[in-house]
């Protein structure tokens, strides 16, 4: 696996495949994490979310469970 930095500093090469890659992400399993974002960085678990159910998020609705993400509402 490679990793380009965005940002300057050249290129990384990880020992791994693309899904040992991903997982040792999400398991913070590096020394450091190796992309620029860290917002799956030790996260444990992650679940794919496709731009068809994105609409979702912008709606306020929880695409997984189809419950409202506003916790007042219903009340």
């Amino acid at each position: 696996m490679v990793v380009w930095a965005r940002h300057g500093g050249g290129r990384s090469v990880y020992e791994c495949g693309m899904t040992e890659f991903l997982v040792r992400v999400l398991r913070a399993d590096f020394d450091e994490c190796p992309v620029s974002n860290a917002t799956l960085w030790g996260e444990g678990t992650a679940r794919l979310l496709n731009f068809r159910e994105e609409r979702f998020l912008d709606e306020g609705v929880d695409p997984w469970t189809g419950e409202s993400l506003d916790p007042f509402a219903g009340l």
